[in-house]
């Protein structure tokens, strides 16, 4: 469409649907044709489309996976995906009685020292790591402390960690993939310290990687990314 066409479908100006086509177009959203006179969808808009449509595929295994393992082990579970500011919560399960850990879909987790964050840190490909990475200012994540995250979350097949989102907060995560063995996110649980053993061998670990496990297959056998 022109520039005159967006204008009138959206009820704007012309010099305000050029200001608003600007940032869409800085943004990846929107670009010019070859002419430079009209606009269409950009690459950025396409990849939110299609990585919307694979979502839909694979979201709806998600919710049922999510309350299977929170009845298991009673505490809160969760599922994050990637995103440009690195792993957000797309569904959660309350913990089963009254105390517990909350999360809102929406909700960024922390890079460093983060379960959820290394399960991403050990299986997303470099260049969508360092696209955050780049912008991400931390002593904490060094060339080679990514390296030992990628090398022992690779190995325990998981991670896990307490005192991340706060002192009396532990955490077990492991990866979900899909097609090809392409990493689709991470299966989380979180609970007070106290009422939740994150150790690798522990029953909550063990589920946690079993429920993960079998998404995956589920995942894999259906030819979803």
């Amino acid at each position: 469409m022109s520039l005159t066409e967006i204008a009138a479908s959206a009820g704007f100006p012309a010099s305000k649907a050029h200001h608003y086509l600007v940032s869409l177009t800085r943004a990846g959203l929107v670009e010019r044709d070859k002419s430079g006179t009209r606009y269409r969808l950009g690459s950025f808009a396409l990849q939110l489309g299609l990585t919307a449509l694979n979502r839909m595929q694979t979201h709806r295994f998600i919710p049922d996976a999510l309350r299977s393992l929170r009845d298991k082990i009673g505490h809160t579970t969760l599922f994050a995906t990637w995103s440009p500011l690195g792993p957000m919560v797309t569904d959660y399960e309350e913990c089963v009685g009254g105390l517990g850990v909350s999360v809102r879909p929406g909700t960024v987790l922390p890079m460093v020292n983060s379960p959820c964050a290394a399960i991403f840190i050990a299986w997303l490909p470099d260049a969508l790591l360092a696209q955050v990475l780049d912008g991400f200012a931390d002593p904490g994540l060094t060339p080679s402390r990514l390296v030992k995250i990628r090398e022992q979350t690779r190995r325990e097949g998981g991670a896990h960690a307490a005192g991340v989102r706060s002192p009396q907060i532990a955490s077990v995560a492991a990866p979900v993939f899909g097609r090809g063995r392409q990493l689709v996110g991470a299966l989380v649980t979180l609970g007070l310290m106290g009422q939740f053993d994150d150790h690798p061998s522990s029953e909550i670990s063990l589920l946690l990687r079993d429920q993960a496990s079998q998404l995956s297959a589920k995942l894999a056998s259906m030819g979803l990314p």
